[in-house]
C-alpha cells in the first residue's frame, strides 16, 4: 500500500484530490510521521519511506525508520552541504539512504 503522510488539513485535501484525478492506488493519511510510527497500523509496515523537506537529514531518517520493515529503506532528499548519519549512504547526488537497522541502532538515531 502507498501512502502519503500529511498532517495539515488543506495539504492532504489536495492530495486527496490528486489521488482521485489520477486514480492512483495509495491512500492519503492525515498524521504526523511521529504519530504514524506510534499507530501499529503503520508502524514497521512499509518497505521503503522517503521525505522531502521534512527536516534536516538526520532528524529526517529518525522520523522515516521507525515506519519501515526491517531490511526496508528511508530515503531523504537532502541539500548539497547535508550532515548524513554515519549509517546513511549517498545513493545518488540529494538522495541519502539508510537500510532499517535493528531496534537499537533506531532509538540511537531517536536520541
Amino acid at each position: 500500500v502507498w501512502r502519503l503522510l500529511e498532517p495539515r488539513v488543506r495539504r492532504a485535501a489536495f492530495l486527496d484530490e490528486v489521488v482521485r484525478e489520477l486514480d492512483l492506488d495509495c491512500e492519503v493519511v492525515r498524521m504526523t510521521a511521529t504519530d504514524a510510527a506510534r499507530d501499529p497500523v503503520f508502524s514497521r509496515a512499509h518497505d521503503l519511506a522517503t521525505a522531502r523537506a521534512l527536516a534536516p537529514a538526520p532528524a529526517a531518517f529518525a522520523l522515516l525508520l521507525p515506519l519501515v520493515a526491517a531490511g526496508g529503506l528511508a530515503a531523504v532528499f537532502h541539500g548539497p552541504a547535508s550532515e548524513l548519519p554515519e549509517q546513511a549512504e549517498r545513493w545518488a547526488p540529494g538522495v541519502a539512504t539508510m537500510t532499517a537497522p535493528a531496534t537499537s541502532l533506531r532509538k540511537e538515531l531517536e536520541d
